[in-house]
């Protein structure tokens, strides 16, 4: 699918992902047995890539167990792990439920717990915001724009949620079967190489683009 590809991603940004070959681009990069080695530059490799997707991939019953398995765990570690916790309205308890009965909500929480404290550098999620009310997505934002400043991530969001992560994102990346793409949000649904292909944009921009159409443009 993927022929001579020669692609680089910015350090320590977040970036969407979008277009029709998205879930092969998303393999490629989590594959670890993938036998051309680095993909991105020289500085990463394929054991810093975490993969964090809606289906459950935990390894114990207990919350706190699966951080000792996941994590360097420790007292520090567990400390800021409250603090995320209590923006969330929930309390230390919560690391001693069991995590089969942990909801879809809390199951998403605890993968973005285990990722900031992660050592891999790039984060790849998908559907993370599926199911998440608003105020809880605009947490989740608010979370994931703090570990990518304070932790040095870099994180590929895959999402249907496609204007909740425009809130998010520096960049966005649409890998297509016809020509792949990258470049800040608010340019690169200005492309016009993007009527090759048939993508569905976020509401902001068909919004954008019919008030161009009618003359009003919101640029400035």
């Amino acid at each position: 699918i993927f022929n001579d590809l020669n692609l680089e991603l910015k350090y320590n940004k977040i970036i969407g992902l979008y277009g029709d070959e998205k879930s092969n681009f998303i393999n490629l990069l989590k594959n670890k047995d993938f036998n051309t080695g680095k993909i991105i530059d020289d500085d990463y490799y394929l054991n810093n890539v975490i993969y964090i997707c809606e289906y459950d991939d935990f390894v114990t019953n207990i919350v706190k167990d699966e951080l000792y398995v996941k994590l360097n765990y420790n007292e520090s570690i567990e400390n800021k792990i409250i603090k995320v916790l209590n923006k969330f309205e929930l309390d230390n308890s919560f690391l001693e439920k069991n995590i089969n009965n942990l909801s879809s909500f809390e199951k998403k929480l605890l993968r973005l717990i285990i990722l900031m404290f992660d050592k891999s550098k790039i984060i790849i999620l998908s559907d993370l915001f599926d199911g998440i009310d608003y105020k809880n997505k605009s947490i989740f934002i608010r979370l994931l724009k703090n570990i990518k400043k304070n932790y040095n991530k870099t994180i590929i969001i895959s999402d249907r949620d496609m204007d909740t992560i425009n809130n998010l994102v520096d960049y966005v990346l649409i890998v297509d079967s016809k020509l792949i793409l990258i470049d800040k949000i608010g340019n690169i649904f200005d492309n016009e190489d993007i009527n090759k292909i048939d993508i569905n944009c976020p509401n902001f921009i068909k919004i954008k683009k019919l008030l161009k159409n009618k003359g009003i443009n919101i640029d400035g």
